[in-house]
């Protein structure tokens, strides 16, 4: 259970303090009345200014959207770039498997030459070497 109002001043220091009754609290409807003179009057002031963040927000908005817009503008360059690109990456690799394609036919075709040249190779030491035969075999 708690007890409302303010303790008693006098009360004892130890032991049980004494309230008071407890008092309602009514706000105050303005400053200090006792400490104006009777002519003189406050007005509130009527405050326009509740429309302002609605405006701010509003000019916000708007900045956000052209930002959006500006954005979606680099990202769709991005995109275009990023294909032909692509498309410059497709061509180089279909340049490449031909060139490739080509070097496997040269490669071929030098391999097929090297025997030839080997076999040609043999065929004149094989006459050269039975031309030193009969030419022993005359010279005896």
């Amino acid at each position: 259970m708690v007890a409302r109002g303010k303790a008693v001043r006098n009360a004892g220091r130890s032991g049980r303090h004494e309230r008071t009754k407890p008092r309602r609290k009514t706000q105050s409807i303005g400053p200090d009345i006792e400490g104006c003179e009777v002519n003189e009057v406050q007005i509130p002031v009527t405050k326009i200014e509740p429309q302002r963040p609605f405006l701010d927000t509003l000019d916000q908005s708007r900045i956000l959207n052209r930002k959006i817009m500006l954005l979606s503008e680099e990202e769709e360059v991005t995109s275009r770039k990023y294909q032909a690109a692509s498309e410059i990456v497709q061509k180089r690799q279909q340049e490449l498997k031909e060139v490739t394609g080509r070097l496997v036919r040269i490669e071929t075709t030098l391999a097929t030459l090297h025997k030839y040249v080997q076999d040609v190779n043999a065929r004149i030491q094989r006459v050269e070497d039975e031309g030193q035969i009969q030419e022993t075999v005359s010279i005896d």
